[in-house]
C-alpha cells in the first residue's frame, strides 16, 4: 500500500505515470526521459550486508553545507528533493545518530527510488594524487607548476612546455615529473610531498582558455592503445614507456590547468564542489543540474581493487553522498567516486569505468509535504 501511495504523489509532481509505481519525468534538463520507481530497501541487492557508519559520516559533513541556503528554498530542480527546512531537521536529527544505527536512520528518515532512463549509464573514479616536488628547482625537480598570470588570451600547452611563459608566471614550486604534472592538471588538485616528506596541497587556480582535448582518443585513433583496454592507467604507462613521444602527444592537448598552495589545514582531505571533506570511496561527484548536493545515493556497479597478484574485479554496492561534479559527469545515471589519495586510489581510479544502477534516498518528510 505504502509504495501505491508514494507513486501517486510522484505522479502528481511530475505527471503522467506510465504504470503503478514508473513515473515519467519531462524535465528541461540533459535527460529527456527519467524514471523513478518507489522501491523497498529490501529491495536493493546486498543493502542489509552493507556497513552505514562512513555513509553516515560523509552525510554528515554534508549538513554543515546545507544551512547555508535560504530557508523554504527546493534544494534540487524537483519539489520532493526537499526545501532547506526538510533538510535541515534531517540533519539536525543526524547529529545525534551513532554510527551503529546509521542503517536505521537511513530507512526511518528516507524513501529510496530506482532512476533509470535511455541514456548510458557508468561510473568513472576520480583522486587525488601525490606528486614529489621542491620550492627550489634543481636537476630532478624541473617541471614548474604556475600560479595563474595576468593577461587574457594565455598561451597553449605546448607553447607554455615551450617557455612561454618564463619572466611572466610564477611557479609555485616544482615537481619530478611532467607525465605526473599532466595527470595533476586532469584531476584539478593534489598533494605534493616535498624533499623532507612534508606534504603541501596544490589546487586549481584557473585554465588557459584553451579547449581540453583527450589524448586517450588521439593514441586510439593511432593504433598505440585498443579501445577495449583505454584507460588512464593505461595513457600513462605508455607515456612512461614512449619518452621520445610522450611530451608531443601531452602537447595534443592545448589545456593548462594553474595552480595555487593550500594552507595547512586543507591536508586533512580533499573538498568537493558542495565545499565539504570528501570521503574516499563515499562520495560521489554528480551532475548538478540534476541532483542537489547532500543526497544520499546507492549505487551498484563494478571496481577494480590492487592487490598482490594484480586487478581484482569486485562488485563496488554502497550508500554514497552527493559531494561534488565534474565537466564531464552528465546525466541521471552517471557518477564519478572519489576514491581519495595514493598509489591504490590512482589505480583504482585509473580503472574505473562500469556501468551501474542508482538509487535515490528522498527525504520522506518532503515527499509527505508535497503530497
Amino acid at each position: 500500500m505504502f509504495k501505491h501511495i508514494i507513486a501517486s504523489v510522484f505522479c502528481g509532481l511530475l505527471g503522467a505515470c506510465t504504470g503503478t509505481h514508473q513515473q515519467n519525468v519531462s524535465s528541461d534538463y540533459r535527460s529527456s526521459q527519467l524514471y523513478l520507481t518507489p522501491i523497498e530497501f529490501s529491495d536493493i541487492n546486498s543493502w542489509n550486508q552493507n556497513n552505514f557508519s562512513y555513509s553516515l559520516q560523509a552525510f554528515k559533513k554534508s549538513c554543515r553545507q546545507i544551512p547555508t541556503r535560504a530557508v523554504r528554498t527546493q534544494l534540487g530542480q524537483l519539489p520532493f528533493f526537499g526545501s532547506s527546512d526538510d533538510w535541515n531537521s534531517l540533519c539536525q536529527s543526524a547529529q545525534s545518530v551513532h554510527e551503529h544505527q546509521a542503517k536505521n536512520f537511513f530507512e526511518q528518515k528516507f524513501q529510496p527510488v530506482k532512476v533509470s532512463n535511455k541514456e548510458t549509464n557508468m561510473f568513472t573514479g576520480y583522486y587525488e594524487p601525490e606528486l614529489r616536488g621542491s620550492f627550489a628547482p634543481d636537476s630532478r625537480y624541473r617541471y614548474p607548476l604556475y600560479q595563474r598570470p595576468a593577461g587574457g588570451i594565455l598561451p597553449t600547452r605546448s607553447q607554455i612546455v615551450n617557455g612561454a611563459l618564463n619572466g611572466r608566471a610564477t611557479p609555485i614550486l616544482w615537481v619530478d615529473s611532467e607525465i605526473d604534472s599532466f595527470f595533476l592538471h586532469i584531476q584539478g588538485s593534489g598533494r605534493v610531498r616535498l624533499p623532507d616528506n612534508r606534504i603541501v596541497k596544490v589546487a586549481y587556480n584557473g585554465q588557459n582558455g584553451h579547449q581540453y582535448y583527450a589524448i586517450g582518443k588521439y593514441l586510439i585513433d593511432n593504433g598505440a592503445i585498443p579501445r577495449h583496454k583505454m584507460s588512464a592507467q593505461a595513457i600513462k604507462n605508455w607515456l612512461n614507456q614512449n619518452p621520445s613521444q610522450a611530451q608531443s602527444v601531452m602537447n595534443k592537448n592545448p589545456s593548462y590547468v594553474f595552480f595555487k598552495l593550500e594552507n595547512s589545514s586543507a591536508l586533512q582531505s580533499a573538498k568537493g564542489a558542495a565545499g565539504v571533506p570528501l570521503t574516499p570511496e563515499y562520495s560521489l561527484a554528480v551532475d548538478h543540474t540534476i541532483y542537489p548536493y547532500g543526497l544520499p545515493m546507492w549505487i551498484e556497479t563494478g571496481v577494480k581493487v590492487p592487490t598482490q597478484q594484480g586487478l581484482k574485479e569486485m562488485a563496488f554496492e554502497r550508500l554514497m553522498v552527493a559531494q561534488d561534479t565534474g565537466g564531464a559527469i552528465k546525466g541521471a545515471i552517471r557518477g564519478d567516486i572519489f576514491f581519495g589519495s595514493g598509489k591504490a586510489a590512482e589505480i583504482m581510479a585509473s580503472e574505473q569505468k562500469y556501468s551501474g544502477n542508482k538509487y535515490l534516498l528522498l527525504p520522506k518528510n518532503a515527499i509527505a509535504s508535497a503530497d
